[in-house]
């Protein structure tokens, strides 16, 4: 990889860790007016009728007259809606009730130990000592942090916890998913059925589930449903696609490591939440641990091809 594909990588990177920490704040905001899995399915019908504009617009310039797409691209965007929107995002939007979205980024952090593990026999990616020792660090640094927030008033919920642990496997099968089945198809593509299906999803488990009484029309919920929209449903995944294609799996899903940080600064400096000593202390393994990581995998990365 030349220097210019490794800056973007970087730039790609830190960029997508700003745009997805800030998705735990906007998700804290949205449930003060709107039930988690219910304001998440009309996110995600808000976000599929821009994805059609912008595709649109996109093929308005190559005089298209219709919408082309493959049955693969239909079936990855739909397993990929499934892992990464309706499963992560819903769980920790869950999580979100009693937990908070500083300890919900933290655990999610720790997604690229799913990734890295299940990179080598799925994807055939390298795993060296390196990349191990930065995976440990990384970890290591996760609990660290963890462990330290579990004397603070209130303690730590088990059942948020839980089903965000449950959330972080499941975003790491979504990337291990993209980078078998979808880094040759078209990324648009893919995030408009990624979008179709978790709301389709979404729909009948939120009705069952939730109250729609409890939606309210206010400042929270119409500013947190376009950010979440715009920004992080199609700015942010996008951007998400295109650095799995740069750099790999394994390497790309490491920058979750500067999610904690970003967002218990986010959190702290919007929501009010605490930082204390051992979240300060535990993120420095977390860097090291990213630095680790990542520049072990961008040598090793295949596919340069642009979006």
């Amino acid at each position: 990889m030349d220097n210019t594909n490794r800056i973007e990588a970087f730039v790609l990177g830190i960029g997508f860790c700003l745009l997805w920490s800030s998705a735990f704040i906007a998700g804290k905001f949205s449930i003060i007016s709107a039930p988690p899995l219910g304001f998440l399915m009309v996110r995600f019908f808000f976000a599929t009728g821009l994805m059609l504009l912008v595709i649109r617009l996109f093929q308005a310039k190559k005089e298209k007259t219709s919408i082309k797409f493959t049955w693969q691209e239909v079936w990855v965007g739909s397993l990929l809606g499934l892992l990464n929107n309706a499963l992560y995002l819903g769980l920790c939007f869950i999580a979100f009730k009693t937990t908070d979205a500083g300890v919900v980024a933290l655990i999610a952090s720790a997604m690229p130990l799913v990734t890295a593990v299940l990179a080598k026999p799925v994807l055939g990616e390298s795993f060296t000592l390196r990349k191990f020792i930065g995976l440990i660090l990384g970890i290591f640094g996760v609990w660290y942090v963890l462990h330290g927030r579990v004397n603070l008033d209130g303690g730590l919920d088990p059942f948020g916890i839980t089903i965000t642990i449950i959330a972080t496997i499941c975003l790491g099968l979504g990337t291990i998913t993209y980078r078998k089945w979808g880094t040759g198809q078209d990324t648009l593509n893919l995030n408009l059925f990624q979008m179709i299906s978790s709301a389709v999803i979404l729909l009948p488990i939120s009705y069952v589930m939730e109250d729609w009484g409890a939606f309210r029309l206010d400042e929270y919920l119409i500013g947190s449903m376009a950010y979440s929209a715009v920004f992080i449903s199609i700015g942010g995944l996008l951007m998400w696609f295109r650095l799995i294609k740069l750099i790999g799996a394994g390497a790309a899903s490491s920058f979750h490591f500067l999610n904690p940080g970003f967002t218990l600064i986010m959190a702290w400096a919007i929501l009010g939440e605490p930082i204390v000593g051992t979240d300060l202390l535990g993120l420095i393994p977390v860097v090291i641990g990213i630095i680790l990581v990542t520049w072990t995998g961008l040598p090793k990365a295949k596919v340069l091809k642009s979006a």
